[in-house]
């Protein structure tokens, strides 16, 4: 859950950021709006998108395709950002997490990011275990013998 808050502030602080920079009006509601869709885990791009096409017919044309290209990384960054806010201070290394992330994000939609993540997760801990146990057991039987 943090690592979901986490990603929809840091996407709305972005989003913020390159409103107030280009002068869109009301860039608070905007931002406000932007966070209540990435904590709903709808892409922020269905906010930001409308403001682009509003800062088209505003500003010049290279300032607007700055902003869309701003309104694109923030959209996309919940795709890295994710993962490694999910990760932190889990012992588990971060390609299993991004890898659980995806995996059940294709397999199942929204519940998939979370679930394949806590899947692949609890597999690769378990896995470790196993491992470090058959490794102990053969120890003890060289020992014995």
């Amino acid at each position: 859950m943090q690592g979901v808050v986490g990603v929809a502030v840091i996407q709305s602080v972005l989003a913020a950021i390159g409103m107030v920079l280009v002068g869109v009006p009301a860039a608070g509601l905007w931002t406000v709006l932007t966070l209540v869709c990435a904590v709903s885990q709808l892409p922020p791009i269905l906010v930001l998108g409308p403001v682009a096409v509003y800062v088209f017919s505003i500003t010049s044309t290279t300032t607007a395709v700055i902003f869309l290209v701003w309104v694109l990384l923030v959209t996309a960054s919940d795709g890295f950002l994710k993962p490694m806010l999910m990760g932190r201070g889990v012992d588990i290394p971060m390609l299993v997490i991004l890898l659980g992330v995806l995996g059940g994000m294709m397999l199942s939609g929204i519940m998939g990011l979370f679930t394949g993540a806590v899947v692949l997760a609890i597999m690769y801990t378990l896995f470790m275990a196993w491992i470090a146990e058959s490794g102990v057991k053969k120890e003890t039987l060289n020992e014995n013998n």
